[in-house]
């Protein structure tokens, strides 16, 4: 039967022939005994499996005779049946039942299969049945047990979870009374399982689909509705939610340096292009402002800097044309990569969106626009070059977008061989030279910026050269004072000729011309000396240092006393310290 429903011959049999209701008259509560000539506890508990599991398939196909065999209501009081405290262990025998010896986790497992199926049809009746009956309430209590229970989870487990919060992403996602219904218990939940996201998301199991239907959720439950949005970011869900975006995108980088899943990254269907869709949504929110512009992450330094970041991997996936520093190099086309060919597309139907609008929704950058679009492309100061290049770039992102669908025009109607009149083809003309002043501007800015930096990087550069210079010059001094002062005290010809320029100094220095009377001149010289440096009121001592730097000059052989007295001269009673000022 499942697999003729596919069929359209047969499905009108199947409606005919009350197969909805045979089916359901097997979502009722299990009993471990049974009367006589009846099924047995375990027979009636694989064919309820089996009739679950052909439901999940047949109810879209057969959604207007669901509803009429009050479907919602059966599943309902069968799911409450299986929350219940009623003493039933299920056998687990058949391939349905895995996990459910004991329990009641296989007619769990599968009725919550049923609902999520049944809810994906989005038909209206249907919605409004689960919804009125308190499904959301219902679930809600479910997972906030769940995620308040200290029992580790498995697949089975993980897999229920994923439904029910899929099942509320549904009902909530077009109704903004639902969307209250969930309310704060709701916001709860999905808050813990965000902050659970670091520790359980490179566990396995299965945790990163539980991750992708709690932002689904947030997606259709909460956005929308300002009361949950309040609540949402008073919980600081605006930060988790960014949090989990470096999460994942080290999850990318494990993956493509072991090889693993090469179409992953970049992907539509990535967790990371969802959760910035949930981001630009949340944005419209005034209050989720402030957060955006205050979150700091562990890689980045704000906002900005991410965003920046993942750009240029947007562009690197899809090939665009970049140098070093990030700026433009194919001013024809800035933002085209290497996979679509704009100027040799062929002419599409009405119908058909172009290349340059379906490249939107093949990767982020439209919706890193949006969010630089309400965060500001200014007072960013703390960007690096790189970023800063990459801001002027978004900035201009529109303009870009709306530059190559106008170039898409103009080469589909060159090729269908139509011709302008002269109005329409003064009007293209502006629009082209508009399009390529604004490139030709926002190149210019990126190579201003370049050039600022490189010369900035010179005048550090030449700033640390003066410094080590300097550093240079004032260790040469040191060692030529030095070695004067080793020179006068060991050769008496440095010591006199030392002598003599400090005469000729102060001879320099002293008054030209008459001289008054009774001028009173003072004697500069001590008499009786044996230093070498000027005297003063107080001396101090300093020894000869034990080894001498590799710089200073081996002293001579021949001392100041053998120059004065003569090697032939009588040995001294005691050998003086030298002294300096």
């Amino acid at each position: 039967m499942v697999t003729m429903a596919h069929n359209g011959v047969a499905l009108p049999l199947m409606v005919e022939g009350q197969l909805m209701m045979a089916l359901l008259t097997f979502v009722k509560q299990n009993k471990n005994t049974a009367p006589p000539n009846d099924w047995t506890s375990s027979q009636f508990e694989e064919l309820q499996l089996h009739a679950l599991s052909a439901l999940s398939t047949l109810t879209p196909y057969m959604i207007d005779e669901f509803n009429q065999c009050k479907g919602p209501t059966r599943l309902l009081l069968f799911l409450e049946w299986c929350i219940g405290k009623e003493d039933y262990a299920g056998h687990g025998n058949s391939y349905y039942g895995t996990g459910g010896r004991g329990n009641k986790r296989a007619q769990m497992r599968f009725v919550l299969r049923l609902i999520r199926s049944a809810v994906s049809t989005n038909n209206s009746t249907t919605l409004l049945e689960f919804s009125d009956q308190g499904t959301i309430g219902l679930l809600t209590g479910i997972l906030k047990s769940a995620v308040m229970s200290t029992d580790p989870n498995d697949l089975i487990d993980i897999e229920m979870q994923c439904d029910m919060l899929y099942i509320i992403s549904g009902l909530c996602e077009s109704d903004v009374h639902r969307k209250e219904l969930f309310g704060e218990d709701g916001v709860d939940v999905l808050i813990a399982y965000l902050k659970s996201a670091p520790k359980k998301y490179f566990q396995g199991l299965g945790y990163d689909r539980l991750i992708l239907a709690c932002v689904d959720t947030i997606w259709s439950g909460v956005i929308g509705c300002y009361s949950t949005e309040d609540s949402f970011l008073q919980k600081e869900g605006l930060f988790l939610l960014l949090d989990l975006m470096e999460i994942i995108e080290l999850d990318i980088k494990n993956r493509n340096d072991h090889g693993w899943d090469s179409d992953y990254d970049g992907s539509p269907r990535s967790m990371q292009n969802v959760i910035m869709s949930c981001l630009v949504d949340l944005s419209e929110n005034s209050k989720s402002i402030v957060h955006l512009g205050t979150w700091k992450g562990h890689s980045y330094a704000n906002l900005a800097e991410m965003l920046c970041h993942w750009w240029r991997k947007e562009e690197r996936l899809i090939g665009a044309k970049r140098d070093e520093w990030g700026a433009i190099t194919d001013i024809t086309i800035p933002l085209a990569g290497d996979y679509p060919d704009y100027l040799n597309t062929p002419p599409q139907s009405g119908h058909m969106p172009s290349v340059a609008i379906m490249e939107v929704y093949e990767n982020m950058r439209a919706k890193i626009y949006c969010l630089f679009a309400k965060i500001g492309f200014q007072n960013w100061p703390t960007l690096s070059l790189e970023n800063h290049v990459t801001l002027v770039l978004i900035e201009r992102y529109l303009d870009f977008k709306q530059g190559e669908v106008w170039i898409e025009f103009v080469n589909e109607i060159t090729q269908e061989g139509w011709r302008p009149i002269e109005h329409d083809r003064d009007a293209i003309e502006t629009i082209m030279r508009i399009i390529d002043e604004k490139t030709y501007s926002v190149v210019e800015a990126q190579q201003q910026l370049i050039d600022a930096k490189i010369q900035q990087e010179q005048l550090d550069e030449e700033d640390l050269h003066r410094k080590i210079k300097d550093t240079h010059k004032q260790k040469e001094r040191t060692i030529q004072k030095w070695e004067g002062f080793v020179a006068r005290t060991s050769d008496i010809k440095a010591l006199k000729e030392t002598k003599r320029r400090q005469l000729q100094s102060i001879d320099q220095s002293r008054q030209r011309g008459p001289i008054k009377p009774k001028t009173l001149f003072h004697a500069i010289d001590v008499k009786n000396t044996s230093t070498t440096v000027f005297l003063g009121h107080y001396v101090r001592a300093e020894g000869a240092p034990f080894e001498l730097p590799p710089t200073i000059r081996p002293l001579r052989k021949e001392s100041t006393r053998d120059s004065l007295f003569g090697p032939e001269s009588p040995p001294a009673r005691a050998l003086r310290p030298a002294f300096t000022a």
